[in-house]
């Protein structure tokens, strides 16, 4: 074990919230909903342990919340946290006590760490067990305060893969406090004989970044086979409209390897403007301003009353149940896109329950982080992300004001080009660091690109609901995870990958597997057969150009 130093930030978190059809003080243990994922980067925030109560989720030598902050009804104490990140911790830990988590394994070795805060002048345990199996105890030792956050690790622990394993946090002595738990995979040791890129030159295995321009090189220089990749771009053209491939741009490396003939043509992206939208919470809760489960209605009084139990977490994942009355702004027959979004309407669903694409939910959270930056969402990420990695020709379509800001739908509206959409998509890439400087924090990068919508989630009854984002939903990305039907969404395509989608068949993908960007615009509708199984042909046939895999 050993201590890692106290500038790690501290991560979103991982949980979506207690299902609120569960009583958490039955006779049954529960799991927190979603069952969240042991793999590569998985943080469990600790106050989020299994609904059921004293003796059967949790053990405390009292059964009063000395925190009381959350949880009220149990005897947990948990208070909110003075951690980089916002949000809770458990504190008042005491020697005996102990809580659970349901969760699914990902077999792997990992790193496990813990952040944890402490003044005990003697040294303290907490051992970690997964379905009574002892993987590792932490040694707490004093961090020079209850406040004065640090990380420890536990070294390569060999996990066992399974569903619905419970994980246990067992105290031995006290006087702690604890925020999260995290499992880092660990990679396999590559033997130094080994050549890995030998198809590469050196030139290529720095990461570069666009100055005025992207820098163009041939697709061999950056290990991808010319001919197969236009055979892949044919697959593209093929299922595309009429713009084919005119406004697409493929980066490998930082490097521009192919551009369409009208790439600079500047349009609407629709529905891509949401994950931009979520970039604008994730810089607030870099900021501390709010974490992800900051209620919605501290932000907006008109959310009081019907949308109480709403959080920030909800609008970021399409599960938050927001509807509005009014009727359809584009005279078609569906629910959704109110002419009066902010006119608060009875909720779909209990927020956390049900999966729903919605965009008059969007439309609100566009307003509640208009607030919470005080100013209009266009000013707010064009100063902190897009004047930085040299987006200057962009638009943001608003409509009305609160509080004298200009409202930027949070559903759609940006406007910018293929080279420009491709910059948005090399941050994100680069986990949030563009040429050294860190824009967004890699924890919220992460986060946002991975799945945070259960597959086991319920899909509400909408007239929207063939958009279905079980499994393969982040904050605000859509990912290539195993969608609701049990299989990965593009099979074709590397696992790690995550997009940004919009009508029209507008797309960012951002491959980390391969360092690369494909950058897919138009203004031709989406492809007949549906853009998951047209893109997984396409990437299909693109990963035999790849050199080096």
């Amino acid at each position: 074990m050993e201590f890692l130093e106290n500038t790690s930030e501290h991560s979103l978190e991982f949980v979506e919230g207690i299902d609120t059809n569960q009583d958490p003080l039955s006779s049954l243990q529960l799991p927190y909903i979603p069952i969240p994922t042991i793999d590569n980067g998985a943080r469990i925030q600790v106050e989020n342990y299994d609904n059921g109560g004293q003796d059967l989720t949790y053990f405390d030598n009292d059964l009063f919340n000395h925190g009381s902050q959350y949880r009220l009804s149990e005897g947990v104490d948990i208070e909110k946290t003075s951690d980089i990140g916002g949000g809770f911790h458990v504190g008042w830990i005491e020697d005996g006590e102990w809580l659970e988590y349901t969760t699914n394994v990902k077999e792997g070795n990992y790193n496990i760490k813990a952040r944890v805060a402490s003044s005990n002048s003697n040294s303290a345990e907490m051992r970690v067990k997964l379905s009574d199996e002892l993987l590792g105890t932490f040694e707490i030792n004093s961090t020079g305060g209850f406040q004065n956050w640090q990380t420890l690790m536990l070294e390569d622990v060999m996990l066992v893969g399974g569903e619905e394993e419970v994980l246990r946090l067992e105290m031995v002595g006290g006087e702690f406090n604890i925020n999260w738990i995290e499992f880092e995979e660990v990679a396999d040791v590559i033997p130094e004989s080994e050549e890995v890129f030998d198809v590469l030159p050196e030139s290529v295995e720095k990461m570069v970044f666009p100055g005025d321009t992207w820098e163009e090189r041939t697709p061999e220089s950056q290990g991808v086979d010319s001919d197969k990749m236009q055979a892949a771009l044919q697959v593209l053209e093929d299922f595309s409209g009429e713009d084919g491939v005119r406004e697409t741009v493929i980066i490998r490396n930082g490097y521009l390897i192919f551009k369409g003939d009208n790439v600079e043509n500047q349009h609407g992206v629709y529905s891509i403007s949401k994950s931009i939208t979520s970039t604008a919470l994730g810089l607030l809760i870099d900021d501390l301003t709010v974490t992800l489960d900051t209620q919605a209605s501290e932000v907006e009084p008109l959310l009081h009353g019907q949308y109480d139990d709403i959080t920030l977490r909800h609008f970021a994942t399409m599960t938050s149940g927001y509807e509005a009355d009014g009727p359809n702004r584009w005279n078609e027959p569906s629910d959704d896109w109110s002419t009066t979004p902010f006119d608060v309407g009875a909720p779909m669903f209990e927020p956390g329950t049900a999966y729903a694409y919605w965009d008059e939910a969007m439309i609100m959270f566009g307003r509640l982080l208009t607030r919470l930056a005080e100013q209009d969402l266009y000013s707010f990420v064009d100063a902190r992300i897009m004047e930085p990695i040299g987006i200057e020709e962009w638009s943001w379509w608003h409509e009305e004001q609160v509080e004298g800001h200009d409202l930027n739908y949070g559903a759609t509206g940006v406007a910018l080009n293929a080279l420009e959409l491709a910059r948005f998509g090399h941050l994100f890439l680069n986990e949030g660091n563009w040429n050294g400087q860190q824009l967004i924090s890699e924890d919220w990068v992460r986060q946002a690109t991975r799945t945070q919508v259960p597959a086991s989630l319920a899909l509400a009854d909408t007239d929207r609901s063939k958009t279905d984002g079980r499994g393969i939903y982040g904050f605000n990305w859509w990912t290539n995870g195993i969608n609701a039907a049990g299989r990965r969404s593009m099979p074709e395509a590397p696992p790690g990958l995550y997009y940004a989608s919009g009508l029209h068949n507008n797309m960012c993908f951002v491959i980390p597997e391969w360092n690369m960007l494909v950058v897919r615009m138009g203004e031709d509708g989406n492809p007949t057969e549906g853009k998951i199984p047209a893109y997984d042909r396409f990437f299909g046939r693109l990963s035999e150009a790849i050199m080096d895999i």
